[in-house]
Protein backbone atom coordinates (compact mmCIF):
# COMPACT_ATOMS: atom_id res chain seq x y z
CA UNK A 1 0.00 0.00 0.00
CA UNK A 2 2.68 2.57 0.66
CA UNK A 3 4.65 2.44 -2.98
CA UNK A 4 0.92 2.52 -3.93
CA UNK A 5 0.24 5.30 -2.01
CA UNK A 6 3.41 7.26 -3.22
CA UNK A 7 3.02 6.78 -6.54
CA UNK A 8 0.02 8.94 -5.92
CA UNK A 9 1.02 11.96 -4.31
CA UNK A 10 3.74 11.78 -7.46
CA UNK A 11 0.28 11.91 -9.51
CA UNK A 12 -1.28 14.43 -7.11
CA UNK A 13 1.48 17.02 -7.09
CA UNK A 14 2.30 16.82 -10.77
CA UNK A 15 -1.51 17.32 -11.70
CA UNK A 16 -3.17 19.20 -8.95
CA UNK A 17 -6.04 20.58 -11.00
CA UNK A 18 -6.88 16.77 -11.22
CA UNK A 19 -9.78 15.85 -8.87
CA UNK A 20 -9.17 12.06 -9.29
CA UNK A 21 -5.94 12.09 -7.32
CA UNK A 22 -7.02 13.69 -4.56
CA UNK A 23 -8.33 10.60 -2.78
CA UNK A 24 -7.49 7.01 -2.52
CA UNK A 25 -9.90 4.49 -1.63
CA UNK A 26 -8.17 1.88 1.09
CA UNK A 27 -9.53 -0.68 3.22
CA UNK A 28 -8.85 -0.24 7.57
CA UNK A 29 -8.95 -2.65 10.11
CA UNK A 30 -11.62 -2.22 13.06
CA UNK A 31 -9.19 -0.07 15.90
CA UNK A 32 -10.04 -3.09 18.32
CA UNK A 33 -8.33 -5.95 16.39
CA UNK A 34 -6.06 -8.17 18.22
CA UNK A 35 -2.15 -7.45 18.09
CA UNK A 36 -1.51 -10.98 17.03
CA UNK A 37 -4.08 -10.67 14.56
CA UNK A 38 -2.41 -7.99 12.87
CA UNK A 39 1.49 -10.02 12.94
CA UNK A 40 -0.42 -13.09 11.48
CA UNK A 41 -1.56 -11.01 8.89
CA UNK A 42 2.23 -9.28 8.35
CA UNK A 43 3.35 -13.04 8.01
CA UNK A 44 0.60 -13.81 5.34
CA UNK A 45 1.40 -10.54 3.34
CA UNK A 46 5.59 -10.43 4.35
CA UNK A 47 6.11 -14.64 3.96
CA UNK A 48 4.00 -16.29 2.17
CA UNK A 49 2.32 -13.42 -0.02
CA UNK A 50 3.69 -10.60 -3.12
CA UNK A 51 5.81 -8.56 -1.01
CA UNK A 52 8.27 -11.11 0.88
CA UNK A 53 10.48 -9.81 3.35
CA UNK A 54 14.31 -10.82 3.79
CA UNK A 55 14.75 -14.59 5.44
CA UNK A 56 16.49 -12.84 8.53
CA UNK A 57 13.25 -10.52 8.68
CA UNK A 58 11.21 -13.23 8.50
CA UNK A 59 12.91 -15.48 10.80
CA UNK A 60 12.80 -12.42 13.09
CA UNK A 61 8.90 -12.09 13.18
CA UNK A 62 8.08 -16.36 13.28
CA UNK A 63 10.21 -15.79 16.32
CA UNK A 64 8.20 -13.25 17.39
CA UNK A 65 5.39 -14.73 16.98
CA UNK A 66 6.23 -18.68 18.38
CA UNK A 67 8.24 -16.86 21.50
CA UNK A 68 6.50 -13.65 22.59
CA UNK A 69 2.61 -14.21 21.12
CA UNK A 70 3.01 -18.37 22.18
CA UNK A 71 1.76 -18.75 18.37
CA UNK A 72 2.48 -22.59 17.70
CA UNK A 73 4.66 -23.87 14.82
CA UNK A 74 1.77 -25.51 13.45
CA UNK A 75 -0.38 -22.33 13.18
CA UNK A 76 2.69 -20.05 11.72
CA UNK A 77 3.42 -23.09 8.71
CA UNK A 78 -0.62 -22.80 7.97
CA UNK A 79 -0.60 -19.09 7.97
CA UNK A 80 3.08 -18.90 6.17
CA UNK A 81 2.74 -21.96 3.52
CA UNK A 82 5.61 -23.58 5.11
CA UNK A 83 5.88 -26.43 6.73
CA UNK A 84 6.32 -27.15 10.39
CA UNK A 85 9.71 -28.26 10.07
CA UNK A 86 10.80 -25.04 8.30
CA UNK A 87 9.32 -22.83 10.78
CA UNK A 88 10.88 -24.95 13.47
CA UNK A 89 13.92 -24.33 12.18
CA UNK A 90 13.66 -20.90 11.51
CA UNK A 91 13.64 -20.32 15.31
CA UNK A 92 16.41 -22.56 16.12
CA UNK A 93 18.21 -20.47 13.65
CA UNK A 94 17.20 -17.19 14.64
CA UNK A 95 18.20 -18.18 18.41
CA UNK A 96 21.47 -19.59 17.37
CA UNK A 97 22.71 -16.43 16.07
CA UNK A 98 21.08 -14.36 18.78
CA UNK A 99 22.29 -16.88 21.81
CA UNK A 100 25.51 -18.42 20.51
CA UNK A 101 27.39 -16.31 17.56
CA UNK A 102 26.27 -12.33 18.56
CA UNK A 103 28.05 -13.29 22.13
CA UNK A 104 31.29 -13.56 19.67
CA UNK A 105 31.43 -11.00 17.95
CA UNK A 106 34.08 -8.83 18.40
CA UNK A 107 33.78 -5.33 19.58
CA UNK A 108 35.96 -4.04 16.91
CA UNK A 109 35.45 -6.89 14.05
CA UNK A 110 34.14 -6.46 10.79
CA UNK A 111 30.94 -6.89 11.37
CA UNK A 112 28.33 -5.45 14.60
CA UNK A 113 25.90 -7.18 16.15
CA UNK A 114 22.38 -5.95 13.98
CA UNK A 115 24.81 -6.98 10.19
CA UNK A 116 25.17 -10.57 11.46
CA UNK A 117 21.00 -10.65 12.17
CA UNK A 118 20.53 -9.42 8.55
CA UNK A 119 23.28 -11.16 6.90
CA UNK A 120 24.13 -14.79 8.63
CA UNK A 121 20.67 -15.78 8.70
CA UNK A 122 21.43 -18.29 5.81
CA UNK A 123 24.91 -19.33 7.73
CA UNK A 124 23.02 -20.02 11.03
CA UNK A 125 19.73 -22.08 8.75
CA UNK A 126 22.17 -24.11 6.87
CA UNK A 127 23.97 -24.99 10.45
CA UNK A 128 20.80 -25.93 12.11
CA UNK A 129 19.18 -27.59 8.86
CA UNK A 130 21.75 -29.64 7.76
CA UNK A 131 21.70 -33.52 8.07
CA UNK A 132 25.12 -34.11 7.84
CA UNK A 133 26.25 -31.16 10.67
CA UNK A 134 24.71 -33.33 13.12
CA UNK A 135 27.51 -34.33 15.09
CA UNK A 136 28.85 -30.75 14.34
CA UNK A 137 25.70 -29.23 16.34
CA UNK A 138 25.65 -32.04 19.18
CA UNK A 139 28.82 -30.97 20.43
CA UNK A 140 29.18 -28.05 22.42
CA UNK A 141 32.66 -27.11 21.28
CA UNK A 142 31.84 -27.32 17.71
CA UNK A 143 28.69 -25.27 18.44
CA UNK A 144 30.89 -22.22 19.58
CA UNK A 145 33.81 -22.83 17.10
CA UNK A 146 31.02 -22.28 14.82
CA UNK A 147 29.91 -19.52 15.66
CA UNK A 148 33.02 -17.75 16.02
CA UNK A 149 33.36 -18.30 12.53
CA UNK A 150 30.40 -17.07 11.36
CA UNK A 151 30.57 -13.64 13.64
CA UNK A 152 34.32 -12.96 12.27
CA UNK A 153 33.22 -13.22 9.06
CA UNK A 154 35.49 -16.26 8.65
CA UNK A 155 33.09 -18.56 6.54
CA UNK A 156 30.17 -18.35 3.82
CA UNK A 157 26.90 -20.21 4.20
CA UNK A 158 27.45 -22.38 1.57
CA UNK A 159 30.85 -23.54 3.09
CA UNK A 160 29.11 -24.01 6.41
CA UNK A 161 27.63 -27.62 4.82
CA UNK A 162 30.93 -28.83 4.20
CA UNK A 163 32.29 -27.92 8.01
CA UNK A 164 31.98 -31.58 8.90
CA UNK A 165 35.25 -32.92 6.77
CA UNK A 166 37.26 -30.06 7.78
CA UNK A 167 35.56 -30.40 11.55
CA UNK A 168 37.42 -34.36 11.17
CA UNK A 169 40.48 -33.61 10.78
CA UNK A 170 42.17 -32.07 13.87
CA UNK A 171 44.57 -30.60 12.09
CA UNK A 172 42.60 -28.56 9.52
CA UNK A 173 39.80 -27.71 12.49
CA UNK A 174 42.48 -26.12 13.89
CA UNK A 175 43.54 -24.12 11.14
CA UNK A 176 39.68 -23.31 10.99
CA UNK A 177 39.34 -21.91 13.68
CA UNK A 178 42.37 -19.78 13.36
CA UNK A 179 42.75 -18.96 9.87
CA UNK A 180 39.06 -19.74 8.41
CA UNK A 181 37.27 -21.43 5.73
CA UNK A 182 39.29 -21.18 3.03
CA UNK A 183 42.88 -21.64 4.61
CA UNK A 184 41.70 -25.47 5.71
CA UNK A 185 40.15 -26.20 2.96
CA UNK A 186 43.68 -25.60 1.15
CA UNK A 187 45.44 -27.42 3.86
CA UNK A 188 42.63 -30.18 3.47
CA UNK A 189 42.98 -30.90 0.08
CA UNK A 190 47.13 -31.09 0.39
CA UNK A 191 46.50 -33.61 3.18
CA UNK A 192 44.04 -35.78 1.33
CA UNK A 193 44.02 -35.35 -2.55
CA UNK A 194 40.63 -37.21 -2.76
CA UNK A 195 38.72 -34.29 -1.22
CA UNK A 196 38.42 -31.89 -3.89
CA UNK A 197 37.89 -34.81 -6.95
CA UNK A 198 34.64 -35.09 -8.17
CA UNK A 199 35.08 -38.34 -9.11
CA UNK A 200 35.51 -39.33 -5.85
CA UNK A 201 32.67 -37.50 -4.88
CA UNK A 202 30.43 -38.82 -7.37
CA UNK A 203 32.06 -42.37 -6.49
CA UNK A 204 30.87 -41.91 -2.65
CA UNK A 205 27.56 -40.46 -3.83
CA UNK A 206 26.45 -43.36 -5.83
CA UNK A 207 27.84 -45.62 -3.02
CA UNK A 208 25.47 -44.41 -0.54
CA UNK A 209 22.58 -44.47 -3.03
CA UNK A 210 22.75 -47.85 -3.13
CA UNK A 211 23.36 -48.78 0.29
CA UNK A 212 20.38 -47.41 1.12
CA UNK A 213 18.20 -48.33 -1.94
CA UNK A 214 15.07 -48.25 -0.61
CA UNK A 215 11.78 -50.86 -1.65
CA UNK A 216 11.05 -49.34 -4.54
CA UNK A 217 14.15 -49.14 -6.32
CA UNK A 218 15.08 -52.49 -5.41
CA UNK A 219 11.41 -53.73 -7.06
CA UNK A 220 12.10 -51.60 -9.78
CA UNK A 221 15.55 -52.84 -11.10
CA UNK A 222 14.21 -56.61 -10.66
CA UNK A 223 11.25 -55.60 -12.76
CA UNK A 224 12.64 -53.76 -15.37
CA UNK A 225 15.01 -55.09 -17.91
CA UNK A 226 16.52 -51.41 -18.48
CA UNK A 227 17.15 -50.74 -15.17
CA UNK A 228 19.04 -54.38 -14.22
CA UNK A 229 21.12 -53.83 -18.10
CA UNK A 230 22.16 -50.65 -16.56
CA UNK A 231 22.86 -51.88 -13.16
CA UNK A 232 24.46 -54.37 -15.12
CA UNK A 233 26.73 -51.88 -17.13
CA UNK A 234 27.83 -49.97 -14.08
CA UNK A 235 28.83 -53.47 -11.89
CA UNK A 236 30.89 -54.44 -15.24
CA UNK A 237 32.18 -50.73 -15.76
CA UNK A 238 33.65 -51.23 -11.70
CA UNK A 239 35.12 -54.40 -12.21
CA UNK A 240 37.18 -53.00 -15.00
CA UNK A 241 38.22 -50.08 -13.69
CA UNK A 242 38.94 -51.49 -10.11
CA UNK A 243 41.41 -54.43 -12.70
CA UNK A 244 42.97 -51.25 -14.22
CA UNK A 245 43.84 -49.55 -10.99
CA UNK A 246 44.54 -52.50 -8.76
CA UNK A 247 48.30 -53.43 -8.78
CA UNK A 248 48.98 -56.35 -10.38
CA UNK A 249 50.72 -58.00 -7.55
CA UNK A 250 47.58 -57.66 -5.54
CA UNK A 251 45.42 -59.26 -8.18
CA UNK A 252 46.07 -62.64 -6.76
CA UNK A 253 48.14 -63.63 -9.66
CA UNK A 254 44.98 -62.66 -12.89
CA UNK A 255 47.51 -61.73 -15.50
CA UNK A 256 46.05 -58.28 -16.35
CA UNK A 257 48.15 -55.45 -17.21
Amino acid sequence: GNTRLAALKLLHDANQGDGKWKTVPITRLPADIPEETVEMLMANFHIAGKTVWRPAAQADHIYRLIKERNVSPQRVADETRMTKKQVEQYVEAYEYLINEVLPEVPLNGKLDRQTILEKKFSHALEFVAGKKLQSVRDNADSRKNVAKLIANDKITGLEVRKLPELMANKKTTAVLIKDGYKAASDVHKKTDPTANSKLVKAIKSMTEILSSMKQDDIELLRSHAKARAMLIALAETVSNVQDIVTPASKRGGSGHA
